[in-house]
């Protein structure tokens, strides 16, 4: 369900371009006014023209929007390195909240069927598995039990207030450091 942009004290605008594909989305506080999701997009040619794109369909500008959230990976090399450097240009004289994002938290928000999840990511230093509780909101476990259900499916940044906002990260956005 979209909702009209009309105020825009509250913008927010997520990214994920963490994996093959690319997620990005506005909200007003936390509220989806409207988003893109690509599956196999090609990073370095199709972030400036959605970014664009999403702005125009909802009236905004550059201005309306006060909050960035930035997956930092764990990722594809390539797809986090394009992803990151992009919003860094754009947003170079950016003075709002900057939230970094850890792309398996947002993978596990978008399975809100499971009680339990297990969450894996082969990264080029090895396979990386994270637990999540899953009860309305996604929570981090510091380990699985034999009722997790494994997997491995692509995040979507409409899902990014599903998940407990204690593991936002507030940063700078010259300061990210991404998780390949």
């Amino acid at each position: 369900m979209q909702a009209p942009a009309q105020n825009n004290n509250n913008i927010a605008f997520a990214i994920d371009g963490s994996s093959e594909s690319l997620s990005m989305a506005f909200f007003k506080d936390e509220l989806l006014i409207d988003s893109i999701f690509i599956e196999k997009a090609i990073h370095s040619v199709t972030i400036v023209s959605s970014f664009d794109t999403l702005l125009k369909k909802n009236n905004l500008s550059f201005s309306d929007i006060k909050i960035l959230y930035v997956t930092i990976g764990p990722g594809r090399y390539s797809s986090l390195r394009v992803t990151l450097s992009t919003i860094k240009g754009l947003f170079f004289e950016f003075c709002g909240l900057v939230y970094c994002i850890n792309s398996m938290d947002l993978i596990a928000a978008s399975c809100m069927d499971s009680k339990c999840l297990a969450v894996m990511k082969k990264t080029p230093i090895g396979e990386i598995i994270q637990c999540y509780s899953i009860n309305d909101i996604v929570k981090r476990l510091d380990n699985c039990n034999e009722n997790c259900q494994n997997y491995n499916g692509l995040p979507d940044i409409k899902n990014l207030f599903r998940i407990d906002k204690n593991l936002f990260v507030k940063c700078s956005l010259q300061n990210i450091k991404p998780i390949y």
